[in-house]
């Protein structure tokens, strides 16, 4: 009733036909991706002129086109090789992710737009709907844009999903393991440190990286299970090198919302305190875009923490939104300079960046730390830039407790 369109039924009748024609035909899936919103926190009377405006610049552009309602924010159009609207529909993506004027309010947009070409074959009509839709679910959440259907799409979407089931199995059996990678300090190449990170043991299955399977754990809710194994044993191995007079700086990465988590941060100080820590020796590193979207609701509990002794150490810095910007107002003492920046010092605007970040931190007297680093030119370049300490593979790869053992302690 709202799009005053066919729904899918109509469309799968539709394809069935063209499929036994031996016609060839594209389907486009068209998300609006905050169309919800504005009915919501706008005005719900904009969310139908909205609708039948794009219906009509979709017909407009071409009377052969054929449109379906999959949901009130979600279209189905399919088209034919004589009217092949790719760059078209690019444009109108354009044209509504930007500002414009509905009345008297203004509104974005943006819709993201799956595209998969129907050539021939033995496929049912909703397996070719769902390849258009899984072109357009590899776009983050409110990203607008065109994506075209691979099969290497699908396997990565398939896995993702068999990632997410396997997440509380894999806390459940111990199947992840903590390694630790050195962090030296560039005016005597002394040890400073390490990072602790996790990492998953698949048995036979394909390694997945924790910059995977940590993202996904966040998105399923499981991420504080993982936290906590990590923490549990990273601070019984800490224990066991200070028996043996061993102390260093240990650093953790953890998520906004544990840090926002009551129930989280208690845990933790008991756990400290069981171990009987040091927390001047922990750093809690969280990256730039979480601080920059969560800064405010952050800040109290990292002046908390802080006045704890723990130190707070800015992740992944220069790739977020606001950096310099919004970084002064973020109580932290540590910045660490993605590997991005790194690795295209050989790029004058880049090192003229990388200068400007370690001057600007040096100046709130914080300690800089540059990530990524594989190369003596990198690591000789940011030790003549002024920069305290870095890490990378130069040093070493994230090793065993036994490995960094063997390698930096004894």
């Amino acid at each position: 009733p709202l799009t005053v369109l066919y729904n899918k039924n109509k469309f799968y009748m539709d394809a069935k036909k063209n499929i036994e024609k031996e016609l060839t035909f594209t389907i486009y899936s068209v998300k609006l991706t905050n169309l919800d919103s504005i009915g919501k926190y706008v005005d719900p009377k904009l969310v139908e002129k909205l609708i039948s405006r794009i219906i009509k610049d979709f017909k407009d552009e071409c009377k052969k086109i054929k449109l379906y309602s999959y949901y009130d924010d979600e279209f189905i159009v399919m088209t034919f090789p004589q009217c092949n609207h790719t760059e078209f529909i690019v444009k109108l993506g354009e044209k509504y992710a930007s500002s414009f004027k509905i009345d008297s309010f203004e509104v974005r947009l943006p819709m993201k737009v799956g595209v998969y070409e129907y050539l021939g074959g033995k496929e049912s009509p909703s397996k070719i709907l769902d390849k258009a839709r899984i072109a357009y679910e590899q776009a983050s959440e409110q990203e607008y844009g065109i994506y075209f259907y691979s099969k290497k799409i699908e396997e990565e979407m398939k896995e993702i999903f068999e990632i997410a089931g396997s997440i509380p199995d894999a806390v459940k059996n111990k199947d992840l393991y903590l390694v630790y990678q050195p962090k030296v300090r560039l005016e005597d190449n002394s040890l400073d440190g390490v990072e602790i990170l996790s990492r998953w043991d698949r048995g036979s299955k394909k390694p997945v990286g924790p910059n995977v399977f940590i993202r996904i754990a966040e998105e399923i809710g499981q991420i504080k299970e993982i936290s906590q194994y990590v923490m549990e044993n990273a601070f019984k191995q800490i224990a066991k090198w200070e028996s043996k007079n061993i102390v260093m700086n240990y650093a953790i990465n953890v998520t906004a919302r544990e840090l926002l988590d009551v129930e989280f941060v208690e845990w933790a100080e008991d756990l400290v305190d069981q171990y009987d820590l040091d927390r001047t020796h922990f750093e809690i590193e969280l990256t730039e875009r979480v601080l920059c979207q969560e800064g405010d609701k952050l800040t109290s509990i990292l002046k908390y923490l802080r006045s704890l002794g723990y130190k707070i150490s800015v992740d992944d810095f220069g790739t977020g939104y606001n950096s310099l910007a919004t970084i002064g107002e973020i109580p932290f003492d540590i910045l660490k300079i993605d590997k991005y920046f790194i690795d295209r010092l050989d790029r004058m605007e880049v090192r003229e960046l990388i200068k400007s970040m370690i001057s600007y931190a040096h100046r709130l007297n914080k300690v800089v730390v540059a990530e990524g680093i594989e190369t003596k030119d990198q690591l000789d370049y940011m030790r003549r830039l002024g920069c305290d300490m870095a890490q990378g593979y130069y040093f070493s790869k994230p090793l065993l407790s036994e490995e960094f053992e063997k390698k930096y302690l004894f």
